[in-house]
């Protein structure tokens, strides 16, 4: 099976509209967010720096293209008929707090499991090491926490909330970023799912 026309149609007009919203000035769509004091630290800080970032002049670029599902979840005539190549691409903005973490916002769409266009955008924090210094490598962890749309919701009509862990190797401008969908049933054949992708920073 190969990704259709009609989803490249889709996830280029999906990224056109997310670019045209990246370029506008910041004030035109401020809508005043207030991170409230009274929130949790955590909480507060993720708020803040999803603000910044929406606010900010930082874009990134992101490039889906592979999908590994658990071969111990899934049989091998399940995998034959299961997606890997999870084709896409998305944009968003970033901000980098004074304690050197990575807040992002982003809107992405790329083939499901299923060789269906499925719809993401959220929010996202990673935290970096630098072993060799700031020209070197930065590996990184953290999560994403975001709304999906799927075929298999309702025909994209029911939004899909979650929150996944992120992980990603950056070097320069260019990033290696993975996330798992961990197993979401004892009897298997659902979640196991490891995605790979890769964020390009402007």
């Amino acid at each position: 099976m190969t990704l259709g026309l009609s989803f490249l149609r889709i996830a280029a007009a999906a990224l056109a509209a997310v670019v045209a919203c990246a370029a506008a000035p910041a004030h035109a769509f401020d809508w005043d967010l207030s991170c409230d004091s009274g929130l949790l630290s955590w909480v507060k800080s993720n708020c803040e720096g999803a603000r910044d970032a929406w606010r900010g002049q930082d874009y990134d670029v992101y490039l889906f293209g592979h999908v590994r599902h658990g071969r111990s979840t899934y049989t091998p005539e399940k995998l034959k008929t299961l997606n890997e190549r999870a084709w896409g691409t998305g944009a968003g903005k970033r901000y980098v707090d004074p304690n050197d973490n990575t807040h992002i916002i982003y809107a992405v769409a790329f083939a499901d499991s299923h060789f269906k266009a499925e719809y993401m955008t959220g929010y996202g924090w990673l935290t970096h090491w630098r072993p060799l210094g700031d020209a070197g490598p930065r590996p990184g962890v953290g999560f994403i926490a975001f709304v999906t749309l799927r075929s298999d919701y309702a025909h994209y009509l029911a939004p899909v909330p979650g929150v996944l862990p992120l992980a990603e190797i950056a070097w320069g401008r260019a990033s290696l970023m993975a996330t798992y969908v961990p197993r979401l049933s004892a009897k298997g054949g659902n979640g196991d799912v490891l995605m790979l992708f890769g964020r390009i920073s402007f």
